[in-house]
């Protein structure tokens, strides 16, 4: 009995001494294996969210070099009655007349007005009002006044108010010295 009770206290003392220390250690390398995976995990996540910004920063820049390109430093009444008038005849829209209608300034902007009027269909109108958003001279439709003409009230009369946006020259002065 004295041999079985030494067998047991010295099997008792290698699980202590030897097996548990290495269980414990076996689980803290287990454990700082799934930090590192964690740690792994989040960096990938990471690295794609700054690639996602990165190509949103692109997007972004290129948008405002397309939006810096359309504002000019001076307005040009002249080129954009020119552009007018001929967005106009491709949609089938009369311009009747134009005058000027004054400066206006948005804080670091500023430009003229037009008023333009004239006469055409719905649709006409609607496509000259859509080529307004792709003409190369930055503008602001402020105001639009439409009324029905005529037996068959197919044609329509419009007063267009046009501001030509640029920018302003102390501000152009300054981003010239910025570069």
């Amino acid at each position: 009995m004295g041999g079985v009770l030494c067998v047991a206290v010295a099997a008792g003392a290698w699980y202590a001494l030897s097996l548990r220390p290495a269980t414990h250690e076996l689980d803290a390398t287990w454990q700082a294996v799934e930090r590192a995976y964690d740690y792994l995990s989040t960096e990938n996540s990471l690295r794609d969210r700054l690639e996602a910004a990165r190509a949103q920063r692109d997007q972004l820049a290129e948008q405002l070099a397309a939006s810096e390109a359309r504002l000019s430093t001076r307005s040009d009444e002249t080129g954009f009655l020119s552009w007018f008038s001929e967005a106009a005849a491709r949609c089938k829209l009369t311009v009747k007349d134009y005058r000027p209608a004054g400066a206006v300034a948005y804080g670091e902007y500023e430009g003229h007005a037009l008023q333009l009027t004239g006469s055409g269909s719905y649709d006409a109108i609607c496509l000259v009002l859509d080529d307004l958003r792709h003409c190369d001279q930055m503008n602001r439709v402020t105001n639009l006044v439409v009324a029905a003409e005529g037996a068959d009230r197919s044609q329509l009369s419009y007063a267009l108010r046009v501001e030509l946006v640029t920018t302003a020259d102390e501000v152009a002065a300054r981003r010239v010295e910025h570069r």
